[in-house]
């Protein structure tokens, strides 16, 4: 029985290793944000989807919202015993990835412009 809960214990801690910050409710990919706005034509349809936008501003007459969501996760060699502290000395790296959607609107709150912004990279 303690077998199981250490390897039960362990897994959830692996689990718990990868990174979720900004909007949970955007899309993790360009393809899953166009299905999102497929069906949003205001402000008011914007905020009901995604929530609180993580920045607010104005360019070229029109009132943009922003919205940011990123995504990580590493490999944690490391945590095995002498082969993982010799292995992750040589390959350990962290992974993003970085979804920024940009929605302008006009003065009457009516979707004007949208785009997505996306990144991603590795930290050694």
């Amino acid at each position: 029985m303690k077998n199981i809960f250490l390897i039960f214990s362990i897994v959830c801690f692996l689990c718990g290793c990868s990174a979720v910050a900004g909007n949970r409710k955007l899309g993790t990919s360009e393809q899953e944000i166009q299905r999102q706005m497929a069906d949003v034509a205001t402000k008011k349809e914007v905020r009901e989807k995604f929530g609180t936008p993580n920045l607010i501003f104005h360019k070229d007459e029109l009132e943009y919202y922003e919205y940011k969501n990123v995504t990580g996760h590493g490999r944690y060699l490391w945590l095995v015993p002498v082969i993982g502290w010799v292995v992750s000395l040589v390959q350990d790296n962290y992974t993003y990835c970085e979804n920024n959607l940009f929605i302008g609107f006009d003065k009457t709150g009516k979707i004007e412009d949208w785009n997505v912004l996306q990144s991603t990279g590795t930290f050694d």
